[in-house]
């Protein structure tokens, strides 16, 4: 009877643990492929031109709006307690994703470093962007060269 209820937790043990690592965390998963993929695809980006580098600018747009796609799609599809997890830590996919979209159209630079500081707070790339991108800012004021 003992080897019976054994096998029958460690039964119901693998059931809830492929529950748990199918529905919640390849969404949890899927989010930090997606944030690297953004972050990528963002540096690759952040000097094109596009009146010089056309062709280039146009492809990494199409790439940055299907991450933007994907992200809307895992916002809106993951369970309630992942999308629960991921503002309990300070991600936002959703928003990430409308600040992509706007980040792939925008032309100026200067557009282009508002639309990439929302989407690196939205993502936390880094705790200190803004902190970092103010520091290069300053450093560009005072043309310090390093």
């Amino acid at each position: 009877m003992a080897q019976f209820a054994a096998m029958f937790l460690g039964l119901a043990g693998g059931v809830v643990g492929w529950f748990a690592t199918n529905l919640y965390g390849r969404s949890l998963v899927l989010l930090f492929e997606l944030r690297a993929l953004a972050h990528e695809e963002m540096l690759f980006s952040a000097d094109l031109t596009p009146e010089l580098e056309l062709p280039l600018f146009n492809a990494s747009r199409e790439r940055l709006r299907r991450i933007a796609s994907r992200l809307k799609a895992l916002d809106e599809t993951s369970p309630a307690i992942v999308r629960r997890i991921w503002a309990a830590v300070d991600y936002h996919p959703g928003a990430a994703a409308d600040a992509l979209v706007g980040y792939a159209y925008a032309y100026d630079r200067s557009e282009r470093r508002k639309w990439r500081g929302k989407v690196e707070r939205a993502l936390r790339f880094s705790l200190w962007a803004d902190r970092t991108s103010r520091l290069v800012q300053r450093l560009s004021d005072t043309n310090v060269r390093y």
